[in-house]
C-alpha cells in the first residue's frame, strides 16, 4: 500500500507488504548519516494475528514518518532466518507476538534456547497458529543491532513481568526477574534499552525516539500508559543496566517495564545507525539480505515414511502424561548422509478431548498443563472481554527435540499430552540449530492420528456401519483392548487357602450395546415403567424399549486385546439406528461415564424381503 502523507524528513515511497522492506527509493543521503533502521516483527498468535498485524502496520507507518528505512516481517513469513537477517543493524525493533519467559510455571530452570526471545513461524507460508520459540541464546549469538538500539516489546506475556492471561499475578520479585531476563538477550545483541508494554501502542514510543533528544527514561515515563508506580533495581543479568517496573497498582498488574543503560538519549539511538553494518540496497530498495536456502530433504535425495509412535516399555499403552518414542524413517541415496545433530519438532493438535476427564495431577506436556481452572459464569447481558494478550496454547507450539540417528531412523522421546483424547501429531524436521527444513521437506512427513488414553481406558475396533433386517439375529464382532494402565477387574477368585475363607468369585467386565433410534418408521414401544438398568444411565440403554445386549469380556491386562462377539437382535421396526457400545467394569462402572468415548456403529434396519409389498403392475 502507499502512505499518503509527507515525512518531516523526506517524501515517503510505497510501503511494501509483510516480509518485505517498508519504504525505499529515498533521496540519497550522506553515507555517514544513514537513516535509522526500524524493524517491525509480527509473529503468529492464532486468531489475534490479524489484530497484531494491524498494530504492526500502524507502528511501521509511524516510523516511516521519520525514516526511510523501515522493514516489516509479518506472519506467516516471520521465520527465524528472515528475522535474524532483518534485525542486523536495526536501531529500533518492534516485536508483537507470543512471549515465553522465566520464571514460568512451565519450567523449573531457565532455558535460553526458547525463553526471552521471539515466537516465530517455523516454516514460511504456513498458518498463523504454529509457532516456534527462538530465545535469548539465538539473539545473543546471531544478532548485532546498531549501537544504542532500543527494543519495543508489545502485547507479550512475561516481558513486562506479567503472567499469561488467566494466571495469577506474580510477586514483585518474580515480575522483576521476568523483566530482567527478557531484556538480557536483546542487550547482549547490542541494544541499550528494552521497553515492554503489554497494551500501549508502539507509536507512542517511536515518535519521540525518532524525533527528540529526550532520555529513554523520560520518554518511557511520558507514555500515555504510564501509571506512576515506578520501582527500580540494578539488573542482575546485565552489569550496568537498570530495570524499572511501572505496574497498574503498586504490587500487581505488571504491564510496563524498562531495562536500560542510564543516560541513553533518543538522538543517540538515531545516530547509532552510522556505526552499524549497512544492509545492501539493490536497485535502491532496502530489503533484508536473502537468507541462505534452508536445509532440504529433496536436495539430499531423501525419502520419508510415516513416523511411528510407541509407548514406553513399562507402560504398554499411549497413556496421558507418560513418555513414548517417536521414530521417523528417512532413507538417503547411497553415499549421502543426513546432517549431524538433527532435531524433530513435536506439535500436538487436539481433535476430540475426553470430556469427563481432567489433567493428570503433575503431568505436563512440552508447554505445561493443557487445561486450567474453569472460567466463572458471565451474565448473558455482559459482553465478553477483549483479550489482546492470550495464554499459550500447547497445540500451537512446535518444540524441536534433539533426535537420535540410527540405521536410517530419527528417534526422540516425548511426553504425551496430559489430557486423554484424540490428537493430531505433526512432526517437523529441523537442523542442529533448531531452524526447520524447507516447506517441501515438511510436506513429506505425514501427520499421525493418536488416541491418548486415560489410566483407565478401552479401545474399540468395529465396522463403521451395519445393514440388517428387522427382528433378525446375528453375531457382531467387536475387538477391544485395554489401552490404559489399570486392570478392568479384580482377580477372578480371592482367598481359598487353608488360612482364608472359601474362594470368592469376582464378577468380570461386560460389554453393553444399546440401540438408539434415529429415524425409525412407526411408533416405538414405550419403555417399561421404572426400567433403568445399570448401563442405562450412561448410554441410554432401554430408552426406547430395546433391551441392551450384554456380553462377558475377558479380564484383559493393560496392553492386551481380545475379540468379543455380541449376539445382536435387530429392532422390530425398520429404520436407522445407532448401536452404542460401552464397557462396564465391576470396579468403575461405565467407562463412557468416566469420559472414554464409546464405540458407535450406524445401523440400517430394513424390512425382511417377504414383508416388502410388491410393486403394482402398470397394466
Amino acid at each position: 500500500m502507499t502512505v499518503p502523507f509527507l515525512s518531516r524528513r523526506r517524501l515517503l515511497q510505497p510501503l511494501l507488504g509483510a516480509a518485505v522492506a517498508l519504504g525505499a527509493l529515498a533521496t540519497p543521503v550522506a553515507a555517514a548519516h544513514p537513516d535509522p533502521r526500524v524493524v517491525v516483527v509480527v509473529g503468529p498468535v492464532g486468531d489475534l494475528t490479524t489484530t497484531y498485524r494491524s498494530i504492526g502496520r500502524a507502528a511501521a507507518e509511524e516510523a516511516a514518518k521519520w525514516t526511510s528505512d523501515v522493514v516489516t516481517i509479518f506472519s506467516p513469513d516471520a521465520t527465524w532466518p528472515a528475522v535474524r537477517r532483518g534485525l542486523q543493524g536495526a536501531s529500533i525493533v518492534v516485536y508483537l507476538g507470543h512471549g515465553n519467559g522465566f520464571p514460568s510455571p512451565h519450567r523449573s530452570a531457565p532455558y535460553p534456547p526458547s525463553q526471552n526471545g521471539l515466537g516465530l513461524n517455523p516454516v514460511a507460508g504456513g498458518d498463523d497458529a504454529a509457532h516456534q520459540y527462538f530465545g535469548e541464546s539465538f539473539l545473543a549469538a546471531d544478532v548485532r543491532l546498531a549501537p544504542h538500539a532500543v527494543v519495543l516489546l508489545s502485547h507479550l506475556c512475561y516481558a513486562s513481568g506479567n503472567s499469561e492471561s488467566g494466571m495469577p499475578d506474580p510477586s514483585l520479585a518474580v515480575a522483576g526477574q521476568r523483566v530482567d531476563n527478557y531484556a538480557a538477550g536483546w542487550l547482549r545483541a547490542g541494544a541499550d534499552a528494552v521497553i515492554a508494554d503489554t497494551f500501549g501502542a508502539p507509536g507512542s514510543y517511536l515518535r519521540p525516539i525518532l524525533s527528540s533528544t529526550s532520555t529513554i527514561d523520560r520518554i518511557w515515563r511520558s507514555a500515555p500508559s504510564f501509571r506512576g508506580n515506578v520501582s527500580a533495581f540494578p539488573s542482575a543479568r546485565t552489569p550496568g543496566a537498570v530495570a524499572l517496573l511501572d505496574p497498574t497498582a503498586p504490587d500487581s498488574g505488571f504491564n510496563r517495564s524498562l531495562v536500560w543503560r542510564p543516560g541513553l538519549r533518543a538522538d543517540q539511538v538515531v545516530a547509532g545507525r552510522a556505526d552499524a553494518s549497512p544492509l545492501p540496497m539493490p536497485n535502491g530498495i532496502i530489503t533484508p539480505p536473502e537468507p541462505s536456502p534452508p536445509l532440504s530433504l529433496a536436495l539430499l535425495g531423501a525419502s520419508v515414511r510415516a513416523p511411528t509412535l510407541a509407548s514406553a516399555p513399562a507402560v504398554r499403552g499411549l497413556v496421558a502424561g507418560t513418555r513414548a518414542m517417536l521414530t521417523l524413517p528417512v532413507r538417503t541415496p547411497a553415499g549421502i548422509r543426513l546432517p549431524a545433530g538433527l532435531e524433530l519438532g513435536i506439535r500436538w493438535q487436539a481433535v476430540a478431548l475426553d470430556s469427563a476427564t481432567s489433567a493428570i495431577p503433575g503431568a505436563t506436556g512440552s508447554s505445561g498443563p493443557a487445561t486450567g481452572p474453569p472460567s466463572p459464569a458471565v451474565p448473558p447481558d455482559v459482553p465478553p472481554p477483549i483479550a489482546l494478550v492470550v495464554p499459550e496454547a500447547p497445540e500451537s507450539v512446535v518444540t524441536p527435540v534433539p533426535a537420535r540417528a540410527s540405521r536410517g531412523r530419527l528417534s526422540v522421546v516425548l511426553r504425551l499430552p496430559a489430557v486423554p483424547g484424540r490428537y493430531r501429531l505433526v512432526t517437523t524436521i529441523h537442523g542442529a540449530d533448531g531452524v526447520a527444513f524447507d516447506a517441501a521437506s515438511q510436506a513429506l512427513i505425514p501427520a499421525l492420528s493418536v488416541k491418548v488414553s486415560a489410566t483407565l481406558s478401552v479401545a474399540y475396533a468395529t465396522p463403521a456401519s451395519l445393514a440388517t433386517t428387522s427382528g433378525s439375529s446375528s453375531t457382531f464382532p467387536v475387538r477391544i483392548a485395554n489401552d490404559g494402565v489399570r486392570p478392568w477387574a479384580a482377580p477372578q477368585f480371592d482367598g481359598g487357602s487353608v488360612f482364608d475363607p472359601p474362594a470368592v468369585h469376582r464378577p468380570g467386565p461386560r460389554l453393553v450395546a444399546t440401540w438408539i433410534a434415529l429415524g425409525a418408521i412407526g411408533a416405538q414401544p414405550a419403555a417399561p415403567d421404572g426400567a433403568q438398568g445399570g448401563a442405562g444411565a450412561a448410554t441410554g440403554a432401554g430408552a426406547q424399549g430395546f433391551d441392551p445386549i450384554v456380553a462377558s469380556v475377558p479380564r484383559l491386562a493393560p496392553g492386551d486385546q481380545a475379540r468379543v462377539d455380541l449376539a445382536l437382535l435387530a429392532p422390530p421396526t425398520p429404520g436407522q439406528y445407532l448401536l452404542v457400545i460401552d464397557l462396564v467394569t465391576p470396579l468403575d462402572g461405565s467407562l463412557a461415564a468416566t469420559g472414554v468415548a464409546p464405540a458407535i456403529v450406524r445401523v440400517v434396519v430394513a424390512a425382511p424381503v417377504s414383508e416388502v409389498p410388491p410393486r403394482p403392475s402398470p397394466f
